[in-house]
This record gives C-alpha cells, structure tokens and sequence, in this order.
C-alpha cells in the first residue's frame, strides 16, 4: 500500500495512522472514544488477558457501519522498553497486515492503529481491523474434523503456508490460534493469519528454518509427516529433515509444559517486565 493510502491521527494522547477508505469524520470521532468504547456495552469480549479483543460496529457514514476487532496492548516493562526501538506492538500490527496483503496473504484488513504520543505515557495502545466472518481458529478442525476431512484440510494448509513462505513472509508465532479458517461452499478453504505484530519480510527463508517455523501447529502427530510431504510438494523429506522437525517440536512441547508449570507469564506479568 502507498504511503498516500494512509493517513495520519493525531488525537489527545494518542498518533496513529488510517487506511484512507475508513478515514471519514465519524470514525475519526469514535476513535477519540475508543478507551470507553471498548469497555462499554457495545463492545462484544472475544478474549480477555494480557491483550485484551473486543468487536465492535463503528460507524463510517450515516447508514454505514464496518464491524471492527478491537486489539487493546498495555506494553510495560521491558517490552514497553523494545517499542522505543522497534514501535508499538499496535503499529507492528498494523503495518504487518499491509505487509501481508501487499503480499498476497490473508489477513483481517487493516483499519488503523493508536499509539501513545510519548513512549513514557502509561495507557492502552490499540490496534483495529476488520471482522473475518464465519471462521475459526484451525484448531477447531483439528478437535472435530474426521480423519479424511483433516487430511483434506492439511493439504490446503501446507499449500499456504508454502506460498507464504515463498512470498518471503514469516511469523515468528506460526500457531493454531493465529490461523482462521473458513470453509467454503466449494468444500475449500481460506486461510487469514492472526498475531501480524509478529510478521516479517525476508529475502529468502531457507529449509531449515521453513520446517523450525512449522512446529508450532498443533498437527495431529499421525498425519505431520503428511503434512511436511504435502508442504515440500515433490520433494523428498531426508531423515535429517524429518529429525530436526521432530527435535525442534519436542523441545517446543516441553518448554509449554515448563511454562504452564511455573506460570511464568503470570510471573512476567506480577514482575512487570511484560
């Protein structure tokens, strides 16, 4: 998207920027009241915690409505410290969905983002994007497909996670609850990518690092060796391929044991330093 696409916020404690199509002076409006908004009846609680997302239906004109999801980040300690040298997690958000849909990835679209003026204010940071209606998050499929429609799913995932990773897009937490599916009429699917704070550009993304980024999907342990062929397409998986995913993904499972143990993130969050 061209810089002429955007367009610049300025608000009382508050900068961002807007998608020039959603940029009109209603909505404008309701983003000054964005904080009440979130927390008043109006907003719909899909997920509540440490980033907490409310939907909402903001008005564009008089009879024109856009259903919105409502990313709300409270940064502190040391990531409120990393923003000053790579920006609020709410613009990473916002300009990672450009980067996708640039790249022909799928993702909510992205509306606008509010960050605080200065990095030492202490309030929420907001990041909006459009609704993506009747979906889940793939784990769904998981927990309730039969085997024959999973295996049918799974080779519409290998085949994009390949493009995206072709395309020189990668995401740094490629799990089941940053992917949403939705099942098409057509018996396919569409796949959109969640979390896009978490995406980067890369000139080239090698093999090992591919099949390192794939462990976090919570792929039935029978079908992930079908899974990786239908991903490399024609090629072989070597022993060693097949060894590193195995090794990287045990680790990765043991490290979420280790965490929901000692409830570290509770422990980063009493201790403020996320």
């Amino acid at each position: 998207m061209r810089e002429s696409d955007l367009r610049k916020i300025e608000l009382d404690g508050w900068q961002g920027e807007i998608v020039s199509s959603y940029d009109q002076p209603l909505l404008r409006q309701v983003l000054s009241q964005l904080p009440q908004l979130t927390r008043s009846p109006e907003a719909s609680v899909l997920r509540e915690g440490r980033n907490r997302l409310v939907c909402l239906n903001l008005p564009l004109g008089q009879n024109d409505f856009v259903e919105v999801v409502v990313k709300e980040f409270r940064p502190r300690g040391l990531v409120k410290l990393r923003s000053l040298l790579t920006g609020s997690k709410a613009r990473r958000s916002f300009y990672g969905s450009l980067y996708l849909k640039e790249n022909l990835i799928k993702a909510p679209e992205p509306v606008a983002y509010l960050e605080n003026r200065s990095p030492w204010q202490n309030q929420a940071e907001y990041f909006l994007a459009t609704r993506i209606k009747d979906s889940q998050e793939i784990r769904f499929y998981f927990q309730n497909y039969s085997p024959e429609q999973i295996d049918l799913l799974l080779l519409k995932l290998a085949a994009f996670c390949r493009e995206m990773h072709c395309r020189g897009v990668f995401h740094r937490d490629l799990s089941d609850g940053n992917i949403l599916v939705r099942e098409l009429e057509t018996g396919n699917y569409e796949f959109f990518l969640l979390d896009t704070n978490r995406v980067r550009l890369k000139r080239r993304i090698g093999r090992l690092r591919r099949l390192k980024n794939l462990i976090r999907l919570g792929l039935p342990p029978s079908r992930q060796r079908f899974f990786l062929e239908a991903y490399f397409e024609e090629e072989k998986i070597s022993i060693l391929d097949w060894l590193w995913y195995r090794s990287l993904k045990l680790l990765f499972s043991l490290w979420i044991k280790i965490k929901k143990t000692l409830r570290l993130r509770a422990l980063a969050g009493r201790l403020r330093i996320q």
